[in-house]
């Protein structure tokens, strides 16, 4: 069997995402969204959020609000039902001037769409993705509604 560098061994990730890179990330899926990414706002969004079908795996992108003390910018967030853990990425991180002294082990608690979540940095192949996990789904009762005919979906939030 032949042995390729840089391959990953699926076994070892809750996330396998091969096909979004920084570009996607950072400028695409931001224009498809109609939002600049990393913007300041000055209220936190706090109600459904809608999203995008994106990509060859057809993967949710959604934007919604982060806050950390009193800051509040908009993120982009690819929504999957694989992990439990919540991730942002480095760049998210300086943006909340947020420094973990060990990145793979340690988390931090903000705010996303109103609502209290902990969170772990991104790392290895999905470094430059925020993914919005199971944990933060279920412990805010949030219903995904996906509509695949128009390639968009919506995330409910029930009253808890």
């Amino acid at each position: 069997m032949i042995q390729l560098e840089n391959e990953y061994d699926p076994r070892l990730f809750d996330i396998l995402l091969t096909d979004i890179d920084k570009k996607d990330i950072l400028e695409i899926i931001p224009r498809r969204l109609n939002i600049d990414y990393l913007s300041d706002t000055p209220k936190e969004f706090d109600g459904d959020v809608y999203g995008i079908i994106y990509g060859p795996q057809l993967r949710l992108f959604c934007a919604t609000t982060v806050k950390r003390n009193d800051k509040i910018k908009i993120v982009t967030f690819l929504i999957d039902t694989g992990p439990s853990t919540t991730y942002i990425s480095k760049k998210v991180l300086d943006a909340f001037d947020i420094f973990m002294v060990d990145p793979a082990n340690d988390y931090v608690n903000v705010r996303i769409n109103g609502k209290n979540a902990r969170v772990m940095r991104s790392h290895s192949h999905f470094k430059d993705v925020n993914v919005m996990g199971m944990l933060y789904l279920n412990a805010n009762n949030i219903d995904v509604h996906i509509n695949s005919g128009n390639e968009n979906f919506l995330l409910h939030f029930n009253q808890v």
